[in-house]
């Protein structure tokens, strides 16, 4: 999946990688572990900070076709110019199903909201 963050920049969700594309060109890349792929994208209103929804699923089997179940979701606050985690949130009210657009950073990129199973958890991000 491609999310356009301006007229430049593309974020490249491939799962369990995300890539930032810049002029055609690749400029960084992260990659979560096992079981954790990346669920939802959102920016601030200059595509300068990025907040990334990655859920961690255990137990379960492709071969046998079974789902795991959810353990943990994290967001993780990225800086689009060089890739770097500047911080990380614990949902602490993990949602049973995946909604979309159940979080969103301020425009200016400085709070993070996250609205999950009619609980709203609020954190300021620190550059």
């Amino acid at each position: 999946t491609a999310i356009l963050l301006d007229d430049r920049r593309l974020i490249i969700d491939g799962h369990s990688i995300i890539e930032l594309v810049e002029g055609g060109a690749i400029r960084w890349r992260d990659s979560f572990g096992k079981g954790e792929y990346a669920l939802e994208v959102e920016s601030d209103e200059t595509g300068d900070i990025l907040a990334i929804a990655v859920p961690k699923e255990v137990g379960g089997s492709l071969l046998l076709d079974i789902n795991g179940h959810l353990k943990v979701m994290k967001v993780f606050i990225y800086r689009a110019a060089d890739g770097k985690r500047t911080a990380e949130l614990v949902v602490e009210h993990p949602p049973r199903f995946f909604p979309f657009n159940f979080f969103a950073l301020s425009p200016d990129g400085s709070v993070l909201a996250v609205l999950s199973d009619g609980f709203l958890q609020i954190a300021e991000i620190r550059p």
